[in-house]
C-alpha cells in the first residue's frame, strides 16, 4: 500500500500504481497519464475527479471523522 504522499505524487506525476485507500476501495492507473480508476467487481470505473482535485478528495476523506 502506498502512503498518502506517495499516492498524491503518483497521481500528480502521471505514474502507474495500484493501491488500497483507507476506506477499503482499490484505485489504479494502468497507463502513464491515463485516468485513475476504481477497481470494482465488475471491472474498472474512471473516477469522476482526476489530478489535483482527486488529491484534494483523498486528503479531505482522511480528515473527515468517522460517524
Amino acid at each position: 500500500m502506498l502512503s498518502k504522499q506517495q499516492l498524491i505524487d503518483a497521481i500528480v506525476s502521471g505514474s502507474t500504481f495500484f493501491t488500497r485507500l483507507p476506506n477499503g476501495d482499490y484505485i489504479a492507473r494502468y497507463t502513464r497519464h491515463g485516468p485513475v480508476q476504481r477497481v470494482t467487481d465488475s471491472g474498472l470505473k474512471p473516477l469522476p475527479v482526476q489530478g489535483s482535485d482527486l488529491c484534494w478528495h483523498i486528503q479531505a476523506a482522511e480528515e473527515t471523522p468517522a460517524a
